[in-house]
């Protein structure tokens, strides 16, 4: 089982550093960012503005009941800690929480509504703003 986790870690580890390899390598300079607007599990709206200063923004779409989102996020967690001066992660939820089946709950105790992306942002101690 520990080389599962230790297997599980480098596949994270090397598909999130894929992600921030192909913002740094890209002309992403040359992109905007489309406008967005979205309410963080912390309380505060966070808009594109607020990460200016950041080189790198890494777009992470996971959800609570999801089995994999749970895998990586101690993983998300210690990536945002080691590149908090030069990048942000930022994730966010797509699911919208009544589209969600009963079995595909059979993983989480939690399931996506925002009160409950809340809760888990506080049970995981997210560093990173969960949209």
């Amino acid at each position: 089982m520990k080389n599962g986790k230790i297997y599980t870690r480098k596949m994270a580890s090397f598909w999130l550093m894929a992600l921030l390899g192909i913002t740094c390598h890209s002309k992403a300079e040359m992109y905007k960012i489309p406008t967005f607007s979205l309410m963080g599990t912390s309380g505060q709206v966070y808009t594109q503005d607020d990460f200016d200063s950041k080189r790198i923004l890494a777009l992470v779409f996971m959800s609570n009941h999801c089995k994999v989102s749970q895998l990586f996020q101690n993983h998300i967690n210690d990536l945002s800690k080691q590149f908090e001066k030069e990048a942000v992660i930022l994730a966010i939820s797509p699911n919208y929480e009544q589209a969600i089946l009963p079995d595909e709950l059979a993983y989480s105790d939690l399931g996506d509504s925002f009160e409950e992306m809340k809760k888990r942002a506080i049970r995981m101690k997210y560093n990173f703003p969960y949209l």
